[in-house]
């Protein structure tokens, strides 16, 4: 059992994407990066660790 309220934890997913484009018939193009954050709670029923 979890001893935190509502047996549930908190957390953050990231995800990072760098893009490198290139546009040849503009002689353009460039590199971004986009990043997303996402906060969670979860309730874990049974964790099991192998050593």
């Amino acid at each position: 059992m979890a001893s935190r309220p509502d047996d549930r934890y908190r957390g953050t997913a990231t995800a990072t994407w760098t893009v490198t484009w290139t546009a040849p018939a503009l002689h353009d193009g460039g590199t971004f990066t986009e990043t997303r954050q996402t906060a969670f709670s979860v309730r874990i029923g049974e964790v099991q660790v192998l050593n």
